[in-house]
Order: C-alpha cells, then sequence, then structure tokens
C-alpha cells in the first residue's frame, strides 16, 4: 500500500499515493445508525491502521450529508415504503428535466445530526 514505483526504461518514477475512505459515519454502524450496515464495524480496525501509517501523500474522507427534506427520503415521498424504487425527474445543468429510477432511502446522515458525525 506504500507508494509505488514504476519500471521506466529510464529510471523508476515515484507515483503519489492516496488513502480514499467513504462514508465512515454513524448512521452506517449498527447499533443505532438509521441505515446501518451489519459488517461496517469489521472495516474500523483497518481504516484506522490505514489512517495512522502516514503512508499516503493524500487522505480524504468523504460524508454524505442530506437536509430533512431530501428528495431521495422515502419519508418525504407520499405512500413510499423504504428502498421503494420511484421515478424521479431530475433537471440537468441546462435545466432540461430527465427521469431518473431513485431508491427510497431511511433517513440517514441529515445535516446538523449525530448521524452525520464520523464514526
Amino acid at each position: 500500500i506504500a507508494r509505488r514505483t514504476m519500471e521506466s526504461p529510464a529510471d523508476k518514477v515515484s507515483r503519489p499515493t492516496a488513502l480514499i475512505v467513504v462514508d465512515v459515519q454513524n448512521d452506517f454502524f449498527p447499533p443505532s445508525g438509521a441505515l446501518a450496515v451489519a459488517a461496517g464495524p469489521s472495516v474500523l480496525e483497518n481504516v484506522n491502521k490505514l489512517l495512522d501509517s502516514r503512508l499516503f501523500d493524500l487522505v480524504v474522507l468523504t460524508q454524505d450529508d442530506h437536509p430533512p427534506n431530501h428528495v431521495s427520503f422515502f419519508t418525504n415521498n407520499k405512500g413510499a415504503q423504504a428502498f421503494d424504487i420511484l421515478p424521479i425527474v431530475v433537471h440537468d445543468d441546462a435545466g432540461v428535466g430527465h427521469t431518473i429510477n431513485q431508491v427510497m432511502w431511511p433517513p440517514h446522515c441529515v445535516t446538523g445530526t449525530p448521524g452525520v458525525d464520523f464514526h
């Protein structure tokens, strides 16, 4: 996982490395996460070892964060149940509407709640 080198005809070229840790947040962990992943805790030890290793030139942590009225929450779509798939219209940068199929999620990682915090 350390800095990788690539053989070139002239010499060895060192390439920068990055660690990207995606959405390790309270709402994705049992026992009380709103959208808990049962195996979530099994990754924590390795993630922490990697974060502590200082082997990476760049470390990025992503964070899921939604407003309470997010369109993908089933609670914001009358008659929807968690994990239903509903067609919704999204607009591109030109304002053109496109219909996509959206999973209706339980509210999770809502701005300002403990669920949005890193685990």
